[in-house]
């Protein structure tokens, strides 16, 4: 069986045929590292082409229209970076971050999230906002969406001709399957209003406050 020394073999290091192979390896080794440099700029490139295609596709015109905002608020430097460190896309451009931010009533969760998209908007193709203080303003909110969305990509609606909360449900799970569409990945979606959890409060199934938001 045929190894390397059998293959590459040379009488000595003075061997014309070992000094031939030997310089080409020398001139391989110094050109690489500008190469690999190439190589890097190269795939950066087509990765930030590719980000920049499916911002075109899917890109939704930046807008705070109705969303609270007040100008009292001060904001820590040490919460944003926290909630870029854990928003921002990254190289699996199909991996979807969530980050929940709680407390109490008052503090500024909501103000911290304007500010959070405010500051980086330009790497997200699309932001849009929910309340989610019920489950009719949760799906209104989807359905102000279709407004905004590039034509062709999802049905026109029409809210006024919407009758009835199962009809909403309906319309409101065409938008969530646009968020879904595979090449569809860069959007920040903040849901705003969450006061209390779904699991805690479904415990009393007679209970009035229940939250459960079955619209998927």
């Amino acid at each position: 069986m045929d190894n390397h020394i059998n293959m590459v073999k040379f009488l000595s290091e003075k061997h014309s045929k070992f000094k031939r192979v030997a310089s080409h390896l020398i001139l391989m080794a110094k050109r690489a590292p500008a190469k690999v440099r190439e190589n890097w700029l190269t795939e950066g490139s087509i990765k930030a082409t590719r980000v920049r295609n499916l911002k075109q596709n899917f890109d939704v015109t930046f807008d705070l229209t109705g969303i609270p905002k007040t100008s009292a608020f001060i904001w820590r430097k040490s919460d944003l970076n926290l909630m870029k460190e854990q928003l921002m896309p990254g190289k699996v451009l199909d991996c979807h971050k969530i980050y929940i931010v709680h407390g109490l009533c008052g503090i500024g969760k909501t103000q911290l999230a304007i500010k959070y998209a405010r500051l980086h908007k330009a790497v997200y193709s699309s932001f849009f906002w929910l309340d989610g203080k019920t489950e009719e303003s949760l799906i209104q909110s989807l359905l102000q969406i279709v407004l905004r969305l590039p034509k062709g990509q999802i049905a026109d609606v029409d809210a006024q001709e919407i009758k009835g909360l199962e009809e909403s449900r309906k319309r409101a799970q065409e938008v969530l399957r646009w968020f879904a569409l595979k090449e569809n990945t860069q959007w920040l979606l903040v849901y705003d209003n969450i006061d209390k959890t779904s699991y805690k409060e479904t415990s009393d199934q007679n209970s009035e406050s229940s939250l459960i938001y079955n619209i998927i």
